[in-house]
């Protein structure tokens, strides 16, 4: 049963959160400062509004956290939102300052400067006369927080700064030059003053969330809709597993927290949501998204269990990134991986990870070349080429995943059995590629270029590769309708035609130079003399529109090969 003061909730003012001599500290495993300019915006437009309307407050959102003793709270969440804040005030002590060292009300600039200070971030330490902020961050933060910030200091080497701690000054910054432009007259200190003691203090309004413990505060946020840059599945699950870990020893927290470090710093802060939900979906049914909070929450509720999955996610984190890198050293003793990873980040194509991270865990690594190898032909195929729905594929590869890791497919052959119900029949593939339109522009022209290089090979010439041939990529209708095409195109047809696979070839850089808008007829003689069989072909056709006579696309063995596409050229004869 919940605790009846689980929502145990307040009004509260910004004042009234920092006032009488209250403290509010950060855990350790809490997220870095990651507030950016937009948010800063964002926050500056509501005092600044709320000051042009007399008597009105507005909402800030809702501030959960958990006493400690009578004096501190812990933040579990809002830290963003009261650090944020607390820049805001040290700007306008930072500008009051100023202008009393430029001997502007010299001794009322100070003595505002102080009583801010005393008010909002912190009071005098007798000995060592530092000052003791109110908050305290993370582990990360606090110290750039405390020693430099809080005294005015600016830091050595601002382009060295670690990520959260430059936007910490960048943000101080922001909100100095943003008072320093609304207060603008030198004799602006009480009225610099008077906006942060009675506007920001007293007309921001927040919902204080008190709660019995750590634990009980992730009810709270899968409820709660709080302003501000929102709290990620991955930030959740850090917060709760070391909630758990903490109760224990600070050691075992401190083991943890580097151990959650290094997994981060593996994969990257900003692709771990995805990561994690690739590992669990690598060991269980489909899962999305949204759900992968609770999910890991119902299956982790002990220290112990902690402790295990973290050392399934490093060792997991570990592939993750070789998936991402396909010169990752993880790849260099399984003969022929390393292409096939090449490929599939080529193909930007991600739904594989689950079945991958299932085989690495479960299969011998000698098998693992393979097992990419079939990924990449049905990824190809299914969502290049077909262009069918991924999320299908994902289910579909979710599914090879579970099996892998319940036992039931334990051979490379097993798997690309399995795998059949997502493998595009060969009729259907040549179809879809016939009529497929991909733009040569971006990262869909390296896409264009590795497709054309494997009907080159396809043709006859086998040393053409897509990273190192020195081949343009050519568009046979011409990118734009020229009047000399416009008797066999209008613009419709130009428009459906134009990114046809059937209406790109390779061609020879100096061959490519000037052809440009040229007629078909003048473009048929240089492909005729190009260096690749794919353009020489081209040139066999005549002025009607025809077809490339397809390859044969066949599941053999694993390995795919490439239908042809439509040609679609129409010129006079």
């Amino acid at each position: 049963m919940p605790r009846a003061n689980l929502l145990n909730t307040s009004d509260v003012t910004l004042k009234g959160l920092l006032g009488n001599g209250l403290r509010y500290a950060v855990p350790p495993y809490q997220r870095d400062y990651s507030w950016r300019e937009d948010h800063w915006e964002d926050l500056w437009l509501d005092p600044d509004e709320v000051s042009q309307r007399d008597d009105s407050q507005h909402y800030m959102g809702a501030i959960v956290m958990q006493q400690r003793d009578r004096e501190e709270f812990v933040v579990i969440d809002g830290q963003q939102r009261l650090c944020t804040l607390s820049l805001v005030a040290l700007a306008a002590v930072a500008l009051l300052e100023e202008r009393a060292a430029a001997d502007i009300e010299k001794d009322d600039n100070l003595e505002r400067a102080r009583l801010l200070r005393d008010g909002f971030l912190g009071t005098k330490d007798p000995g060592s006369l530092r000052y003791r902020s109110k908050m305290s961050l993370n582990r990360n933060d606090d110290t750039f927080y405390q020693g430099t910030l809080l005294q005015l200091h600016a830091p050595l080497a601002p382009a060295r700064l670690g990520d959260s701690n430059r936007l910490l000054w960048e943000a101080f910054r922001y909100f100095k030059a943003r008072l320093a432009e609304r207060f603008a007259s030198p004799d602006a200190g009480a009225a610099l003053a008077r906006f942060v003691n009675e506007i920001v203090a007293l007309r921001l309004l927040f919902i204080r969330v008190l709660v019995d413990d750590d634990l009980s505060a992730y009810t709270v946020f899968e409820t709660l809709n709080a302003r501000g840059l929102a709290l990620t599945a991955s930030d959740l699950l850090k917060n709760y597993l070391m909630a758990l870990v903490a109760r224990r020893s600070e050691a075992d927290l401190r083991h943890v927290l580097d151990q959650w470090t290094r997994i981060t710093q593996s994969v990257g802060i900003r692709i771990l949501p995805e990561f994690l939900r690739h590992f669990l979906n690598s060991r269980q049914p489909f899962i999305r998204q949204e759900r992968l909070f609770k999910t890991l929450k119902s299956q982790v509720s002990t220290a112990e269990q902690v402790f295990e999955l973290l050392r399934e996610l490093e060792t997991a984190a570990v592939w993750y990134q070789a998936m991402l890198d396909p010169d990752d050293p993880q790849w260099h003793a399984i003969s022929g991986a390393r292409e096939q990873v090449r490929v599939l980040n080529l193909l930007g194509v991600k739904q594989f990870k689950s079945l991958f991270l299932a085989a690495a865990r479960r299969l011998p690594v000698e098998t693992l070349s393979d097992v990419l190898r079939f990924c990449a032909v049905v990824s190809f195929r299914y969502t290049i080429v077909a262009d069918r729905n991924p999320s299908e594929l994902e289910r579909a590869y979710n599914d090879v995943a579970v099996g892998i890791e319940g036992g039931r497919l334990k051979t490379v052959g097993q798997i690309r059995e399995a795998l059949r119900v997502v493998a595009v029949p060969d009729d259907d593939f040549r179809d879809a590629f016939s009529r497929r339109s991909i733009p040569a522009s971006g990262r869909n022209k390296k896409v264009v270029r590795y497709i054309l290089c494997a009907l080159e090979r396809q043709l006859g010439n086998p040393d053409v590769r897509d990273e190192t041939t020195p081949a343009t990529i050519e568009h046979i209708l011409p990118e734009n309708l020229a009047p000399a095409w416009r008797n066999d195109f209008d613009d419709e047809q130009h428009t459906r035609f134009v990114a046809r696979l059937g209406n790109y070839t390779l061609l020879d850089v100096s061959r490519n130079t000037d052809l440009g808008n040229r007629p078909y007829a003048e473009k048929q003689p240089v492909f005729a003399a190009s260096g690749y069989h794919l353009s020489r072909r081209i040139a066999t056709l005549s002025g009607r529109q025809e077809r490339l006579r397809p390859v044969s696309g066949k599941w053999r063995d694993g390995r795919h090969r490439f239908g042809s596409s439509e040609c679609a050229v129409r010129v006079n004869g």
